[in-house]
């Protein structure tokens, strides 16, 4: 398919020295349903891989860390540091972000895991607007990443986690990420517990709907172009009798549906006219 080519490119001194192989935040992401487009080869379908390749290049194009970091920005940690040590890559139907992981700062440690954990939830929500599920997994590990060139352990754990433990359209969080989060959580560090959220299954996955409860670039349209979107892509697939989409698909509309279920009794941001996801039969 080979999507867009989209980077960050890092101001490193030596590309391929061994300094570069450094600890990092690495997330796996794969965009779910993108084959099933491609080859379908309808307009409607080339439309909605063009929406995603303009998520993709704006994604690169209007990379300004003033402006996503700012909120998390707390200690010693510079908009230029995280600048210069920030890579997204893509290839195919996936998303590969990671960021350098400080050794000895908690306040350091903590930003630049959310600052991964901000742009998922940002990609999340664009994403969803136009129809597609999102799956995969961040985690931490010794790694290469500069532009498209990937190696290491870090990357291997994040696609085995991806593979074999999401299952579901969700990005999960491993132990080694929660166990920093969990260490450094203590008065005067940046909450966690409203960004992660732990499933049925004991797993914990980003929540990215909580950037609607705040308000944070979403609005009561966007709320309704997510309902509408998987709407129209569940008729689909019951259409088709695509019982394994359907079970994705069937995982969202649940996560959807509790989410504003919760919401609704403590917030007025939630439009009360907003109708849950009708349950899905598979």
């Amino acid at each position: 398919m080979g999507f867009l080519n989209m980077t960050v490119i890092s101001t490193q001194k030596d590309q391929f020295g061994i300094d570069s192989w450094t600890n990092r935040i690495i997330a796996y992401i794969d965009i779910l349903g993108i084959k099933k487009h491609v080859q379908d080869e309808s307009n409607e379908s080339k439309k909605k891989l063009l929406q995603l390749l303009k998520i993709f290049h704006d994604a690169n194009s209007s990379y300004e860390p003033n402006k996503v970091f700012e909120k998390i920005q707390r200690g010693p940690i510079s908009v230029e540091f995280v600048k210069t040590q920030l890579e997204i890559s893509n290839f195919s139907d996936h998303v590969i972000f990671s960021a350098l992981l400080s050794e000895n700062c908690k306040h350091t440690q903590n930003n630049q895991i959310n600052a991964v954990i901000e742009k998922i939830q940002e990609m999340s929500l664009r994403v969803l607007q136009i129809g597609f599920l999102i799956r995969g997994a961040i985690t931490i590990g010794d790694m290469y990443h500069l532009g498209n060139s990937i190696i290491g352990k870090g990357l291997n754990e994040a696609v085995f986690l991806e593979e074999n433990i999401a299952i579901y359209p969700r990005v999960i969080v491993s132990d080694d990420i929660l166990k920093i989060l969990n260490k450094n959580q203590t008065n005067g560090f940046l909450t966690y517990n409203f960004i992660l959220k732990k499933d049925f299954d004991g797993v914990t996955f980003i929540d990215f709907l909580h950037r609607h409860r705040h308000g944070d670039e979403a609005s009561d349209i966007d709320l309704r172009q997510i309902k509408f979107a998987i709407e129209s892509e569940i008729n689909k697939s019951i259409n088709r009798k695509d019982v394994k989409t359907l079970t994705k698909l069937r995982w969202f509309a649940n996560y959807f549906n509790d989410t504003f279920i919760t919401w609704g009794v403590k917030n007025n941001h939630l439009i009360s006219a907003l109708e849950p996801i009708e349950p899905i039969t598979l």
